[in-house]
């Protein structure tokens, strides 16, 4: 909110000249005192699932719908699936992002999902992979009507 734009109200109903108000002079102000100082440094970071990487408004639903379909899936075969929501435009791996990928899919799937190389160090064949194909398919049906608009 931009309090700059109401001063001349305040001073009218107020009866007092209003300051300009600076939003970073008072966010500093707020980060001094020792209420923010106690809580802000104890809050525990989330850990992020698999869902936070699918950049979709419905990442949960789809989510729960690859773990119902998939509950015990690693290795090359889950990199299928990455690599499905990858061409699906909802999902980007950079080269910073591939170790927080695999730790979020261990949370996730909460099961042996393989090793980061076994997912990451496989490159994918589409041609000569039946798994891929069929897997794809799968999740071509499944998730049909969350990719419609895109």
């Amino acid at each position: 909110m931009n309090f700059n734009n109401h001063l001349a109200e305040v001073e009218k109903i107020t009866g007092h000249k209003a300051q300009n108000f600076n939003a970073q002079i008072f966010i500093q102000e707020v980060k001094e005192t020792l209420v923010f100082k106690r809580f802000s440094t104890n809050l525990p970071q989330r850990e992020k699932l698999f869902r936070d990487f699918i950049s979709h408004e419905k990442n949960s639903e789809i989510e729960s719908i690859i773990l119902k379909k998939y509950p015990t899936i690693k290795g090359k075969k889950l990199r299928y699936i990455i690599d499905f929501l990858i061409k699906k435009e909802v999902l980007t791996i950079t080269y910073g992002t591939q170790t927080e990928l695999y730790n979020s899919l261990k949370r996730t799937f909460n099961c042996n999902i393989g090793t980061y190389p076994s997912i990451f160090g496989y490159t994918v064949n589409e041609t000569k992979d039946s798994d891929y194909s069929r897997i794809t398919n799968e999740l071509e049906m499944l998730l049909n009507d969350y990719f419609k608009v895109l």
